[in-house]
């Protein structure tokens, strides 16, 4: 099965749930982490508004690691 999506790339600032889930429904299912600019408490609460919007729009979004 051969996937596809339109990715984002969010941060550093935090994610704003309403921005992920318009986001959503224009198509993005892959959120790209640009790591270098991440704080480790940033990418916590990134991760659990992330984890929310998911649960409103009844879907998920891949999640794509840039490291330096």
């Amino acid at each position: 099965m051969l996937m596809t999506g339109i990715v984002m790339t969010i941060g550093p600032a935090p994610c704003n749930k309403n921005q992920l889930t318009k986001a959503y429904k224009l198509g993005v299912r892959v959120l790209r982490f640009n790591f270098p600019h991440y704080t480790k408490e940033k990418v916590i609460e990134s991760l659990k508004v992330i984890r929310a919007v998911e649960k409103k729009v009844k879907g998920t979004f891949q999640l794509l690691m840039d490291t330096e």
